[in-house]
């Protein structure tokens, strides 16, 4: 079944340069100063994620609205990184809208539902407002009306968890190789394509939270040692992207590792070996667990679609297409909400 993009539907296309120098809040001279310093413009285009990643690797301090939404992310992990070990209890207002650069006459989709584990327990949850069925891990809609927005509720407990001690053999094992990784990993966002595999086939140093986590499990493969790639929700209305990180087998059974956190505070010049350390075997009680592995009963098979959830479309002319439920895992636009 053929992949259908967003195209012209797709609010972070290609831009003109006065379009992001206002999303970004900068004027015309600072933004063509940043283009003649090597900011990618392409055809008098401006992509915005190419625009985010080279600003923030090289002129986040000169644009003050992109410094403040990457501290305030950071700011999301800090009660973990203190210590928190309470457990927190949220409301998550599901909503999916998808990015359609054609009219259509019927939508299935495909939408995980939360894990139910000893560190995320599911109070509540409404099945997208009583239209899902179940379907493994998944909630069907099916849709006749061409509806290109759902909308849902589930109430949640989140706990933190510290799984490995700090210093202890395991632990040490395990954070040698997120160090390894994050020291020279660029994190950066993309666009992600349809059909991509929870499995690396090759080595990435640069791109987003799911090349970083693919590119961990890769090199622990490598050395014999089973990771799952586990896919979720930052639990934050401001930040509320989908995410990715790992469950490393060990000793004393699977342990979460998210190597992307502190990738991201390397980027921002922040502590991040400590990062590092608290999120080898720790994990915090501010994201929302959906799936941990690819599953091959969705439409576009066992792909990382499985995991964050896809759609298939058809079009008027009867057509079928599959897509994803949210236009990009970076950009925010599940417009999710956390009480």
């Amino acid at each position: 079944m053929p992949f259908l993009l967003p195209g012209i539907a797709d609010p972070n296309r290609p831009a003109p340069m006065e379009v992001v120098a206002e999303r970004f809040a900068v004027d015309a001279r600072r933004m063509r100063a940043w283009v003649d310093d090597g900011l990618p413009l392409v055809d008098g285009l401006i992509d915005p994620f190419a625009a985010t990643n080279w600003v923030t690797w090289h002129r986040l301090a000169d644009c003050p609205v992109l410094a403040r939404a990457w501290r305030g992310y950071l700011v999301v992990f800090a009660g973990f990184l203190g210590g928190e070990v309470a457990p927190r209890r949220v409301r998550w207002h599901r909503t999916h809208r998808l990015h359609l650069p054609v009219q259509a006459r019927r939508i299935d989709r495909f939408l995980p539902r939360p894990l139910a584990t000893p560190w995320q327990r599911v109070l509540a949850d409404d099945g997208l407002g009583g239209r899902g069925l179940p379907a493994g891990a998944h909630w069907l809609v099916r849709s006749d009306r061409g509806e290109e927005t759902l909308n849902g509720c589930v109430d949640l407990e989140l706990r933190p968890r510290r799984t490995l001690s700090q210093g202890s053999p395991e632990h040490t094992v395990l954070l040698a190789e997120v160090e390894g990784l994050v020291a020279d990993f660029r994190y950066e966002y993309r666009h992600h394509t349809g059909g991509e595999m929870a499995r690396a086939s090759d080595s990435r140093r640069s791109g987003s939270c799911l090349d970083c986590a693919r590119e961990l499990a890769r090199r622990f493969a490598a050395r014999g040692r089973p990771a799952r790639l586990v896919a979720g929700v930052i639990a934050h209305d401001a930040f509320a992207n989908p995410h990715f990180w790992l469950e490393v087998e060990t000793t004393v059974g699977p342990v979460p590792v998210d190597p992307s956190l502190p990738a991201i505070a390397r980027m921002l010049g922040a502590d991040w070996r400590e990062v590092a350390s608290l999120y080898t075997g720790g994990c915090d009680n501010r994201r929302v667990a959906l799936a941990s592995q690819p599953v091959a009963h969705v439409p576009g098979g066992p792909t990382i679609g499985s995991l964050i959830g896809e759609a298939v479309i058809e079009d008027l002319g009867g057509d079928r297409w599959n897509a994803w439920s949210c236009l990009d895992w970076v950009c925010g636009d599940c417009e999710q909400a956390f009480a």
